[in-house]
């Protein structure tokens, strides 16, 4: 419960219990818009803090994530690749934000919410070329660039299934 309500998805009230948070649209936009700012970060402060070894790692996974078919191929290939940005990037304190990011679909997101195989592999494939070009900033817009285009895509799938609130837009 502690840990639900750390992520904001439970209020604890003293004496009277715990009160779920349902999905409303601002909130899975938000969650999206954090995660690419966390991400990029994290790629801002690699391009910063990255030797050369762990630029060319970074490659190798970038491309196993492009050559990925299979949802599951293509969850591991970009696991590896955000654990290798977050190694370069150095920060114990972003890796543990990393780590309580909690996704909003459980599961293996590229499998559960069409349309985000492609835009995740041209997204990486954009981050890594700025990072290679030395240009974190540019690396950091492309994370956020990309998550901003994955909330919109889980909006869709949950507004489909009507499991959402409309909120004020």
């Amino acid at each position: 419960m502690i840990a639900l309500e750390s992520e904001g998805w439970i209020s604890i009230e003293p004496h009277r219990g715990a009160f779920v948070h349902g999905l409303d649209l601002n909130s899975v936009r938000d969650h999206y818009a954090l995660l690419g700012q966390l991400y990029g970060l994290a790629a801002e402060r690699a391009t910063e803090r990255g030797e050369k070894e762990g630029v060319e790692a970074l490659s190798v996974a970038e491309r196993a994530l492009r050559a990925a078919q299979d949802p599951d191929d293509v969850l591991h290939a970009n696991e590896t690749y955000l654990r290798q940005i977050f190694a370069m990037a150095a920060s114990p304190r972003l890796s543990s934000f990393g780590r309580l990011m909690t996704g909003v679909i459980p599961g293996n997101f590229f499998e559960l919410v069409p349309g985000t195989i492609e835009p995740q592999k041209r997204g990486i494939a954009a981050v890594n070329r700025a990072i290679r070009e030395g240009d974190g900033q540019r690396a950091s817009a492309e994370f956020v660039k990309m998550l901003r285009g994955h909330g919109e895509l889980v909006v869709d799938l949950l507004r489909s299934r009507n499991i959402i609130w409309a909120a004020e837009e």
